[in-house]
């Protein structure tokens, strides 16, 4: 499991090797949770203001290319085979 945060107004993309690892699945999962406004709360006149979104992504050999959404927190689920 990868956590990331970004707490930049900016995307940013990394590359992550996973060092020690022989090989990955070829497939994750990503959870990221994100807002463009960075004081946004669920309240309940709005419960879904900021919730977590699902997203299947490629993973290559034991890297994995990612791009941070400004002001979010992506966690990602990948098998280590």
């Amino acid at each position: 499991m990868l956590k990331l945060v970004n707490t930049s107004a900016n995307a940013q993309t990394k590359d992550i090797d996973l060092e020690g690892v022989k090989k990955l699945a070829p497939k994750a999962s990503m959870t990221v949770l994100k807002s463009d406004d960075p004081t946004r709360v669920n309240s309940l006149d709005d419960p879904m203001a900021v919730s977590p979104v699902q997203q299947e992504v490629n993973v290559s050999g034991r890297k994995i290319s990612l791009t941070a959404a400004p002001y979010s927190l992506t966690v990602m689920r990948v098998k280590i085979m």
